[in-house]
């Protein structure tokens, strides 16, 4: 099928995220997931395309590749080669790191139509302090402009507002606009994995979250017409989710992680089963709506009101235990 044809094809989900590993190359102060190092979960090859191939039957529109750090897979280009042409947009998630020239340019061969580059402060100082690693700016600057030259249609720098970048965000966007960036994402900081100990001092109060979107607004307002600067926000996803409770509705958006569990949300230690057994996405939307039914799940999506209640969550996301509904079906 070629991309037009995919393109053409009815889309069911908006965008699936697919985790391709949980290493990770640097050891960012607030990563949510708490990905480095230990890969031991990470699913094998011929287990990593059959979850590529679960993800392609829910049709969605966008298959945004992410981690841990997804150049830290061993096969990401055999991934990309399995996938192209098959869904209407590939994205990647990624820290720039090792994002060469070489690396932009096979990633555009492959189909990858839009890169998010995490970019967190207009100075080295800034985001080599979050990430944990002296010259990650420089070398995320670098995959940016090795996008650019490569032809990826969509290159977004992604902010996380915190205490050390949170007074120069217009220094940020001239610098986004200086390097021709097409969208600038912010996201807000989530006490969860590494972030909820080594990152939480960095962490903005309520006051400062509403200084910085106000920034944010006004920005957009002045620099609209130039490039496109949004909040994202994770929560509304866990927000909405009573809304859609005891219903068929399908979520928004779904996380696949790399050990090929089905995530009910990417931010909750919740798992509905391996979406890599044969047959194991047919009942997604039923699947979805007896993970709403359970009491379990309802009393902790309902704890979700903002990002400081994370504090009261047991068990906590990422951490050693999860809730495992094993509502996915399927045969071996």
């Amino acid at each position: 099928m070629s991309l037009t044809d995919a393109a053409k094809q009815p889309c069911y989900y908006n965008s699936v995220a697919l985790n391709i590993t949980s290493r990770c190359n640097l050891r960012c102060l607030h990563c949510y997931n708490g990905s480095g190092e230990d890969s031991r979960r990470d699913m094998d090859r011929a287990t990593l395309l059959r979850a590529a191939d679960a993800v392609l039957s829910l049709k969605p529109f966008n298959l945004c590749l992410c981690g841990g750090e997804p150049l830290c897979c061993p096969d990401l280009l055999l991934l990309l080669e399995h996938l192209q042409g098959r869904v209407p947009q590939i994205s990647m998630v990624t820290n720039g790191f090792a994002l060469d020239e070489a690396w932009a340019r096979r990633l555009a061969a492959h189909g990858v139509s839009a890169v998010q580059v995490s970019l967190d402060g207009a100075y080295a100082w800034q985001h080599d302090s979050l990430r944990g690693t002296a010259g990650s700016f420089e070398r995320a600057i670098k995959a940016i402009c090795a996008l650019k030259t490569a032809g990826i249609a969509q290159v977004v720098c992604a902010i996380l507002p915190n205490r050390l970048n949170v007074d120069s965000l217009e220094e940020y966007v001239q610098r986004c606009l200086s390097l021709g960036v097409d969208i600038i994402r912010a996201m807000p900081f989530l006490p969860s994995g590494r972030g909820r100990s080594m990152g939480r001092p960095l962490m903005l109060d309520e006051e400062g979250y509403f200084r910085f979107r106000r920034e944010l607004w006004r920005l957009s307002e002045r620099y609209g017409n130039q490039i496109r600067i949004e909040w994202d926000d994770p929560l509304q996803v866990i927000l909405g989710m009573p809304g859609r409770m005891g219903t068929n509705e399908k979520e928004p958006m779904l996380e696949i992680r790399a050990d090929g569990q089905l995530a009910l949300t990417s931010y909750l230690p919740i798992l509905m089963g391996d979406c890599t057994v044969d047959g194991a996405m047919g009942n997604l939307r039923s699947a979805f709506a007896a993970a709403r039914s359970v009491p379990q799940v309802r009393d902790y999506v309902c704890a979700i009101h903002n990002v400081y209640d994370w504090d009261l969550l047991d068990p906590l996301p990422y951490g050693e235990e999860c809730i495992q509904l094993d509502l996915l079906e399927g045969t071996t």
